[in-house]
Formats: C-alpha cells, structure tokens, sequence
C-alpha cells in the first residue's frame, strides 16, 4: 500500500491535527430519508412499513426505493422489468414521480430548518447544510433532536441528521444516523472520541465518501485504500500528485480541516434544459411541434425566474431509447437574433429549429429544448426595430407567469403547446399534487358528534 503514511507521518499529523479541533464553525447535514418514498408516505400511510418504489422516465427506471425494498434486494436506477417477479411476489407498491409535489415538500423543510438557523445551504432537492458556532455536546444534541422532531411533526418527512466540523464529515455522519438505529437518527461526530471516530470511519467504505464516487473509488482500491479512515491517513504528497487539489481537500476536510464553506447563493446558470422522454414514438409534426412549444415556454419561465436572458437556442429530438445523447441529425441550434425571454420568441425559433431536422416516417422518442449564452436581464440590449407588438409579448410572458403562479401550473397555456399532450410520458401511478393544486387537495373524512349537555 504505497500511499499509506508511515506510522512517524501519523503522529506529526496529530499533532498538527490539534489545531484543527478549533476550526469554526461546525456543520450540519439534514438528510431526508428514500425522500421521493417518503412524500409519498405523507398523503398515503397504506404505504408504511411496506415495499415501495417510485419509477421515472415513463415508469421504466427505479429513481427511489424504501428500505423494505431495499432488503428485497431491488437496486436502484434499473430498469422496474427486471424485478418484475420480485415486485408481484412481494406486493410492491408502485409509484410514479411526482416532482411538483417533492419539490414543494423540499420548499417547506428548508423554510422548517430556517427556523433554526438563517445560514442554510439548499444542497439538493432532499439535502440542506446549515452552520453554527461550537456548543457544548449536550446542546448540539437537543438542538438536532429538536430539529429532526419538528421537521417531521410540520411536514411528515424522516431525516437524518449529522454533525462535524467540515462538510465531508457531517455527510459520513449523517449517513451514519440513518443506517444505526441506536442514533436514534442523529449523530454528533464531534463529541466522539477519537478511538470511535477510528472506528466508524474505518467501517466507511472509500467510494461512499463525498466527491469520490466510483471511478475515483475503483483507483484508490486498487491501491490499497479501502476505507475513510484509510484515507485520512494517506501520503498527500504523494497522493497529491495523483487526485490533484480536489482529492487533497477531500483529505484534508477528512482529518477536521475545512475546506469547503456553506455556499449561501446558487451560482448564475449557464445554461437551461428542459426535455423529457416521450409517453409513445411520436411520428406527426404538429405533435412534435406541440412539445418543443412546451419546452420553449417551460425553458422561457425559468428564464424570467432567475432574471436571465437566452442568445442560443438549441432544439433537439432523439430517435433511438438506448441512447440519451441526441443524434447530430436530430439537432438544430441557432443564434437569436437578440437576447430575450419571450415566450413568443423561443417557441418560434424552437418550431423553426424542428422544421430543418424533420423526417417524415421517423418515430422520435424524447425532445427537448436548451438555452446558452444566459446573460442578466438588466443587460438587455434593445432592438432598434422592435415595435409594440414585442413590448406586448413581453407583458404577455409576465401575466402568463402571474396568472399560473396564483392558480396553479397549466392554468393558461399558448395555443401552440396544444391540448391533447399526447407526447406526454405516462405516468399511470403518479399521486395528485398534494400540496400546489386546489382540485387536487387531500380529501379529509370524519364522524360528526354532538357536543353537549345531556339532558
């Protein structure tokens, strides 16, 4: 094992290591548990204690799995035909995603932890960061108590919770309260002693380590690093010349050193993509036409909420299920002619990027639309020859945006997304929209009795 450090190295680096023990401030990971099954759970306790998956991409592929499904021995990400007989056999309940409905739940557990601190890293769609100033080991412990206590009491969603002084750390905590039952879900890696934290990073295996995966976890192997703790210990010199500045700030965040700081504000985008695989094979023009529209003004919202303007735009259709990169034959990309977030203008240049690639008799199976060269909307150049009619669809966009976001997604619509939506992927078992549709609000039952004074 040519990279492991000699036991001289270790001892210099403990010493070292003191210093780290001081690092401000401490981090926690809050990590909602199989997150797409449990909002499930929330509208539907039939489905507790019992196998469940969610499936996307036309209900084909398994994006999320409960433990009574993992202990059945169903991976993830495979397609749901392969456990076919394991699905019948077992009673497995069958869901399709519901993103609307996961992203508000997502939305409201970030607002709960607000509660608790102001400085929060919205990490992903089912994991925040937040970090706090060192506390005595008994507080940190009613905090995140009381944190995960309260999370599941406003919204019914089970989390996992970690404590550490890097960030690299508190996600092998907060993986480790969720798999030890002892933890009772949260676990504070920071009072362990030093024996125990030995111990339980050397039951971490190297590829479940933030920022390793299993590329970089099938090199370190071959090379004898097997464990975190393994890792932590490792020649970073010589390492170094080998991971690069990356796999040394892994290292480092590893032996209590931070590295990485909460990132309060997403970074602008570069670019937008909005695609999705087609419910059938899709041979007409005008169907086809109909989804790219779609795109374009899903693709246009999402321009006007972060303030953005697009100057390409790039449309594309696929023919083949196997492959997910479009065919170069199915794409077309062109330059606007300014930069802009009108609906108006990406659903036209969309329509006409579709008309050049078309092919009669060809079964298209999943399109899609993406916007580069984003630049902010107060950078607006004017076009000298616009008239009324653009400063007309610019306030159409807007009240289109305004009118949806009181009442509801899809509440009004352009005449060219069509009405049909025949495209659509099928999503047979998908739940309603709990939380964000008016039609489609959970119906509640109970007995009514009278109150009062017997005579």
């Amino acid at each position: 094992m040519p990279f492991i450090r000699s036991d001289k190295e270790k001892e210099s680096t403990r010493q070292g290591g003191k210093l780290s023990a001081v690092v401000h401030p401490w981090y926690i990971l809050i990590d909602c548990n199989n997150f797409f099954v449990s909002c499930e759970r929330v509208f539907d306790p039939q489905l507790e204690g019992r196998p469940v998956l969610v499936l996307s991409n036309n209900d084909g592929v398994i994006i999320s799995r409960s433990n009574e499904a993992k202990a059945l021995g169903i991976k993830m990400a495979a397609p749901v035909f392969q456990f076919r007989d394991v699905i019948l056999k077992h009673k497995v309940s069958l869901r399709s995603a519901n993103f609307t409905l996961y992203r508000d739940l997502s939305r409201r557990i970030v607002h709960t932890l607000r509660q608790f601190c102001p400085d929060v890293e919205v990490y992903s769609v089912d994991e925040v960061f937040m970090a706090i100033p060192p506390m005595e080991s008994a507080a940190i412990d009613t905090l995140i108590r009381t944190m995960r206590r309260t999370v599941y009491q406003w919204v019914g969603v089970p989390v996992g919770i970690g404590v550490a002084e890097t960030k690299t750390l508190a996600k092998l905590a907060a993986e480790y309260a969720k798999k030890e039952k002892s933890t009772g879900g949260c676990f504070d890696l920071v009072a362990c002693t030093s024996e125990e934290r030995d111990r339980i990073l050397g039951r971490i295996p190297v590829d479940d380590i933030w920022g390793i995966g299993r590329q970089h976890g099938e090199w370190l192997r071959s090379r004898g690093i097997m464990t975190a703790l393994q890792l932590r210990e490792i020649d970073q010199d010589r390492f170094g010349k080998k991971a690069g500045v990356t796999g040394l700030r892994t290292v480092k965040e590893l032996q209590g050193i931070s590295c990485l700081s909460l990132k309060r504000e997403d970074p602008p985008r570069k670019m937008i993509t909005c695609s999705r695989s087609f419910g059938k094979r899709v041979t007409d023009l005008q169907e086809l036409k109909e989804a790219v529209s779609t795109f374009a003004a899903q693709a246009g919202r999402e321009l006007r909420r972060d303030g953005s303007l697009a100057q390409r735009l790039t449309v594309y259709c696929s023919v083949r299920n196997k492959s997910e990169e479009p065919d170069d034959s199915n794409t077309s990309t062109m330059n606007l002619p300014v930069a802009t977030d009108r609906d108006s203008d990406l659903i036209h240049a969309a329509v006409n990027g579709l008309e050049k690639f078309y092919r009669e008799g060809v079964e298209y199976t999943k399109g899609g639309i993406t916007l580069g060269r984003l630049t902010p909307a107060g950078s607006r150049q004017e076009d000298i020859f616009a008239g009324e009619e653009e400063e007309r669809q610019d306030k159409l966009s807007h009240v289109v945006d305004q009118i949806n976001s009181h009442l509801g997604y899809g509440t009004i619509s352009y005449a060219a997304t069509g009405t049909k939506a025949g495209w659509r992927s099928q999503a047979e078992l998908r739940s309603p929209n709990y939380t964000t549709k008016w039609d489609e609000l959970p119906v509640a039952y109970g007995e009514r009795k009278m109150i009062g004074r017997k005579r």
